[in-house]
């Protein structure tokens, strides 16, 4: 049986739950982190989501992305895990007044190449 396509079951993998923080690191910048829940409400069992994390400004703007592909999780059918994107921010602290959290991508855990 060929494996599991990643956009047939896309909708499967939920983010449950997110939140930023932002972290000054010197100046006007910082480190930005997400933190999260994600669910597999499907019966497929996935590996290594790709998880990207859009931020907006007060104008609903994007004003910034992180995308953390090296994610070595494994999330069953039924299964809910914690995830956490971060990487350095692009603007000052007073910039970022939302985000979104997107998964662009899986791989069924038996399909590892």
């Amino acid at each position: 049986m060929p494996a599991a396509s990643f956009t047939e079951h896309e909708s499967e993998l939920q983010i449950i739950e997110s939140r930023f923080v932002y972290e000054p690191i010197g100046g006007n910048f910082g480190r930005i982190t997400c933190l999260g829940k994600l669910r597999n409400t499907g019966a497929v069992t996935w590996r290594n989501p790709q998880i990207e994390v859009q931020y907006f400004d007060s104008a609903s703007q994007l004003v910034d992305t992180a995308t953390d592909t090296s994610l070595d999780i494994t999330i069953r059918g039924g299964q809910e895990i914690t995830f956490r994107v971060s990487d350095l921010a692009a603007r000052p602290h007073d910039i970022y007044h939302s985000h979104q959290v997107v998964v662009r991508n899986a791989r069924e855990e038996r399909n590892l190449f």
